[in-house]
């Protein structure tokens, strides 16, 4: 992702041409599925990570998702109720829809959810 800065710069003669252009870029690649994806085809063995990402729940229940991308990521939670997440020290009320408020730190994240219902997070490796 990227976004133009200045309008493009043309110096040409017969022969050749330089073009500068000046942008502003996001520093990371992001990966084309999300993870929790299974299909064993494009399975990366050194890099992606085979996880849950879709909970159900019945009372209170602790998991814990991997952030393997090289930056903190806001995953898109839905959930079918409102529930209670907490991660680390940190409490958020979600309600039912969709939330993308909620950070995973890199690496791993105990989450702890309470409540009835189900709950999945979406995000892409950056």
């Amino acid at each position: 992702m990227a976004e133009l800065q200045e309008a493009a710069d043309l110096k040409d003669d017969v022969r050749s041409g330089e073009l500068t252009v000046v942008f502003t870029c996001y520093p990371f690649m992001i990966a084309n599925k999300f993870e929790g994806d299974d299909d064993w085809d494009t399975f990366d063995f050194n890099n992606d990570v085979a996880q849950d990402v879709d909970f159900e729940i019945n009372g209170s229940r602790s998991f814990e998702l991997i952030n393997n991308s090289v930056t903190i990521v806001t995953p898109q939670i839905t959930t079918n109720a409102a529930l209670t997440v907490r991660i680390g020290q940190i409490e958020y009320q979600l309600p039912q829809g969709t939330s993308q408020d909620i950070p995973l730190e890199v690496g791993t994240n105990t989450i702890t959810v309470t409540g009835s219902g189900k709950i999945s997070f979406a995000w892409h490796r950056r």
